[in-house]
């Protein structure tokens, strides 16, 4: 992504705003999701992915002004995530789920159960990628 851009996302109100910090002008602001965004990330400069509370996971093509390309469904609220190897995105979800999706097929390849107790609020691929730590509700 161009080091001129900036996004931002808060509150609760699901908008996505995206700014040129060379003419400090607002090139886009929109209400894209039904809730709070609470993960964004790009891939190779080209996508925007967030998720939310709103139980989805979007993506949106940086090259095509910032277009809506897939929505993708969640099993929960989403609470945090990371983009991996450019095409796969994981996500902490509400309901205690680890759920990983396929960015290049715009779909859930899989998921799996890593909080018994509650939400997955913050995830992290080890440096080598071969495991994934992650910090929940359970402790």
């Amino acid at each position: 992504m161009s080091n001129n851009i900036y996004i931002t996302t808060g509150v609760k109100d699901g908008i996505m705003a995206i700014h040129d910090m060379r003419t400090n002008q607002l090139i886009k602001k929109e209400r894209v999701h039904g809730g709070a965004i609470n993960f964004l990330d790009t891939s190779l400069s080209s996508f925007i992915i967030t998720g939310s509370a709103d139980k989805t996971v979007k993506k949106f093509d940086i090259m095509s002004g910032f277009k809506l390309r897939a929505s993708m469904p969640a099993t929960d609220a989403v609470f945090c995530g990371k983009i991996v190897n450019n095409n796969l995105a994981i996500v902490g979800c509400g309901d205690g789920n680890i759920l990983a999706f396929d960015l290049d097929k715009d779909q859930c390849l899989y998921g799996y159960g890593a909080d018994q107790v509650g939400a997955v609020h913050c995830l992290a691929p080890t440096e080598d990628y071969s495991g994934l730590i992650t910090g929940g509700d359970s402790g």
